[in-house]
């Protein structure tokens, strides 16, 4: 038998309320239940699973003398977290790098 594809969802709460009425075998692949990604949706809040509001933000770092411009965060109007755009997540590891670079010249 075929199982059905995983849903995604918003946030843990929607996660929860959709598992306490649904029927888990129907996602079970023989006789095991397939794994489920968490998929973050980019403009929706972790926390709450409002749409979040985009912005651009100047971000300064090593006592304001580095200043990233127009870095794309979101906001959520409903419980005020902050977020990076998950393609700004993926750059900070490298920018971390040639944050210590500098700073040891």
């Amino acid at each position: 038998m075929m199982s059905k594809e995983m849903p995604v969802f918003k946030n843990d709460k929607k996660a929860a309320k959709f598992w306490d009425r649904t029927d888990a075998t129907e996602y079970m692949n023989k006789g095991k239940l397939e794994e489920s990604i968490w998929k973050e949706v980019e403009d929706r809040c972790d926390n709450c699973g409002s749409k979040m509001k985009k912005k651009l933000d100047d971000i300064e770092f090593h006592n304001n003398q580095v200043t990233i411009h127009k870095v794309v965060k979101y906001r959520c109007p409903h419980c005020g977290k902050e977020k990076f755009s998950t393609k700004f997540k993926k750059e900070i590891p490298l920018i971390a790098k040639d944050l210590v670079e500098m700073a040891l010249k």
